[in-house]
């Protein structure tokens, strides 16, 4: 496979990813209103979110290396479009707090070490950048 078409199928996925982290603050103020939630809340569901990120982050890499990063993107694409589409049916902030920790658990830190892993072989210092946005904060 052309390795422009695997460094162009990644920065999709990571685009998409950042853009649905973004998103819930431009959302807000609706979901609020319909699971009616405070302010309060919004800020536990952040903190979970964040616990669960760096959580992740610790033990991503590790499972990566013992899967393959073609079966951990597998599966944390998969488990990030469950999660992602399970967070729709949220009735209360509850159900909306988990789900999003379950995000950051299992997916949001694993953007990373799934691009860095594939994109490595093909890491000419004039295209790493452009592959792999953000690389220079986590490396």
């Amino acid at each position: 496979m052309n390795r422009w078409w695997i460094i162009a199928l990644l920065f999709v996925a990571t685009t998409i990813n950042y853009l649905d982290r973004g998103i819930l603050g431009v959302l807000l103020p609706e979901i609020q209103k319909e699971l009616n939630f405070s302010q309060a809340a919004y800020g536990e569901i952040t903190f979970w979110f964040q616990f669960a990120y760096g959580i992740g982050g610790l033990i991503g890499g590790r499972l990566l290396d013992l899967y393959g990063t073609r079966v951990g993107y597998g599966a944390a694409a998969a488990f990030w479009s469950a999660a992602g589409m399970l967070t729709a049916l949220a009735t209360t902030p509850f159900h909306f707090g988990a789900l999003r920790m379950a995000l950051g658990l299992q997916v949001e830190a694993r953007v990373d070490p799934r691009v860095a892993g594939p994109v490595s072989p093909f890491r000419a210092a004039e295209t790493f950048a452009l592959a792999v946005p953000g690389q220079t904060f986590t490396a």
